[in-house]
């Protein structure tokens, strides 16, 4: 079993599932059939989650590249995430 794509969109929507959803990414990134994480957003986080975020992904090996960022004009903002 396994998965070969994770996608998640407009899933940080308070600051406390930060944690367990990187640490979720994390164990899906690691495993025997390592998936691709992207992570969507439609909306802009509050203040300081973005912060939040990268300390979840320093503190569990990871990081996150911006793909792309529309939100400015009614899009959404994609990254991918990397185990490091």
């Amino acid at each position: 079993a396994g998965f070969d794509l994770v996608l998640a969109s407009d899933v940080i929507y308070d600051s406390g599932v930060v944690g367990p959803l990187l640490w979720t990414v994390r164990a899906l990134l690691a495993s025997e059939r390592p998936a691709k994480a992207f992570l969507a957003a439609s909306f802009t986080l509050e203040h300081g989650t973005d912060a939040l975020v990268e300390s979840h992904l320093s503190a569990l090996g990871l990081r996150w590249e911006l793909l792309f960022d529309n939100l400015p004009t009614g899009g959404c903002r994609m990254h991918e995430i990397r185990l490091v």
